[in-house]
């Protein structure tokens, strides 16, 4: 039968394992479980700000977000969501595309004040040359991810688009809301940090004037924002040694 010191060297000896271990791991140890800091699926007006509210606005027959936007009417519409630049996050939403022309789309995504293409992390169903498309793009000139998937008007996506600190890169996951069908999955890089105040969650077709007088009209629906809090294991470990040292003395 194992004495109290001994039990007490056992346990320390699995909590510093522990801690090694979670050490081992690398970067993405040090973060926890998801925390929702934001979401909404449009039961109420979820009152974002937009600068074109006669197209961008809250339906409330359908209980959806209503979108027109054209590339000659450039708009936005975006809700304030906490985020340290720092920190992983994941942004999911549901989107139908209800009409689309070429070189129009659904451009969502997270922005700072100058809601510029180079300074954001974005996700797209567009129309091109090479056909519909699903892209995402990344700051400071990095990664353009696309692949032509054929997605359908008229038919529920679910979107998830999330970035890493660790690997330094962004993950874009599609598919169909009904039936779990993959649509896409891409990976793009990040040329170094991202910019500071990527705190705007939503819609922008700013700076497309030029490409075609084409127009998109879409609806959005549980729309989610989620940063991960820092993991307590190893705290929670360090913690345990610290209240085994003051038991010894």
């Amino acid at each position: 039968m194992l004495t109290l010191e001994n039990r007490r060297a056992h346990l320390t000896s699995c909590i510093l394992a522990m801690v090694l271990a979670l050490t081992m791991l690398g970067s993405n140890a040090a973060w926890g479980a998801w925390t929702v800091v934001y979401q909404t699926d449009f039961s109420t007006d979820p009152g974002w700000t937009t600068n074109d509210a006669a197209n961008l606005h809250w339906d409330a027959a359908t209980r959806t977000y209503h979108g027109w936007q054209s590339n000659t009417n450039t708009s936005y519409a975006y809700v304030p969501v906490p985020h340290d630049t720092g920190k992983p996050f994941r942004l999911t939403y549901d989107c139908r595309i209800d009409s689309v022309g070429w070189s129009s789309g659904l451009t969502f995504g997270l922005w700072n004040s100058t809601f510029s293409y180079l300074d954001s992390v974005q996700s797209d169903y567009s129309v091109s040359d090479q056909g519909r498309c699903t892209s995402m793009g990344s700051p400071g000139h990095g990664d353009w991810a696309w692949a032509t998937t054929s997605w359908a008007t008229g038919v529920w996506y679910s979107t998830a688009l999330e970035y890493s600190p660790a690997t330094n890169q962004i993950r874009l996951h599609t598919w169909e809301r009904d039936s779990g069908k993959l649509l896409a999955d891409l990976l793009a890089g990040v040329n170094g940090p991202l910019p500071e105040g990527l705190d705007r969650l939503g819609v922008n077709r700013l700076f497309m004037e030029g490409y075609t007088t084409n127009a998109v009209q879409y609806s959005l629906d549980n729309v989610s924002f989620a940063t991960p809090e820092p993991a307590t294991l190893a705290l929670l470990a360090i913690g345990s040694l610290g209240l085994l040292r003051r038991r010894r003395r």
